[in-house]
């Protein structure tokens, strides 16, 4: 995986999709920068059809702006750095901080962590699988051999992985892999992807019993019943925002070891 930090604006002047995943926009240097650019004399640098050709795994970081001069998205990267605080953070500053505090504020903001959470989990997930081409390829034999474990629906997800195994194009592995990663699990089921990665890279993730617990005990009566039978104070938000970021923050050791990001 590349990753390219540009200073300045970012003008995406390109007609198709060039790379793969994922813009970082308006960030600060990333720990780990493979190409540092610095935008020419109007703070703009400007990629076309040619550029990064053939960077599938590429992540860009800009300290500016993005413009899209020709209908996107397009698809970039992904993230070495899953968001989970920042994104957990925003909806603080967005909603706990600014909003007058009641039951129906701290159960907006439960339920936003909960959704990030599970989009973390996915973007493991994600990271994991389409790091480099390697582990596209034990992910791609472990589905040959019958050896993934955990997965939603598995005859249905067979099914449509079947076109990933056949495409001899890196790139159109890639693109199908993303839009089937986000089927793959129930993510609220913890219990499957730490099967998944266990199965797939003999990898041991962090102990999820802690951010279980707040699952089981609020999650379905908030989704499905807007919480009319639970009270959330201040105090378990804090708390539910603390055990989060803790696991955020083993599981990232593992991350940066298991894929060599150090």
């Amino acid at each position: 995986m590349e990753i390219v930090y540009i200073e300045g604006n970012l003008l995406m002047k390109v007609t198709k999709k060039i790379i793969f995943g994922d813009i970082m926009m308006y960030a600060s240097e990333p720990p780990i920068i493979h190409r540092k650019i610095t935008a020419g004399a109007e703070g703009v640098y400007i990629i076309t059809d040619d550029s990064f050709v053939d960077s599938v795994f590429l992540s860009i970081f800009v300290s500016g702006g993005v413009t899209f001069y020709e209908a996107g998205p397009y698809i970039l990267g992904i993230s070495p750095f899953p968001k989970l605080k920042s994104e957990l953070d925003i909806i603080n500053n967005k909603v706990l901080l600014k909003l007058e505090e009641s039951q129906e504020v701290h159960k907006l903001v439960l339920m936003g962590y909960f959704a990030q959470f599970e989009l973390y989990l996915m973007e493991m997930v994600m990271l994991f699988i389409l790091s480099d081409e390697k582990h596209i390829d034990i992910f791609i034999n472990s589905l040959k051999q019958g050896k993934i474990k955990g997965i939603y629906r598995m005859d249905n997800f067979l099914q449509k992985m079947l076109s990933v195994v056949d495409t001899p194009n890196l790139s159109d592995k890639v693109i199908e892999i993303t839009q089937i990663v986000p089927e793959m699990f129930i993510y609220h089921q913890f219990e499957n992807v730490r099967v998944f990665f266990k199965s797939i890279y003999g990898t041991q993730i962090p102990s999820i019993l802690a951010i279980k617990k707040f699952y089981s005990k609020y999650r379905h009566d908030l989704i499905h019943r807007n919480g009319k039978s639970i009270y959330v104070s201040r105090s378990l938000i804090d708390e539910v925002y603390k055990e989060m970021i803790e696991y955020a923050t083993q599981f990232n050791v593992i991350k940066d070891k298991v894929l060599f990001l150090h």
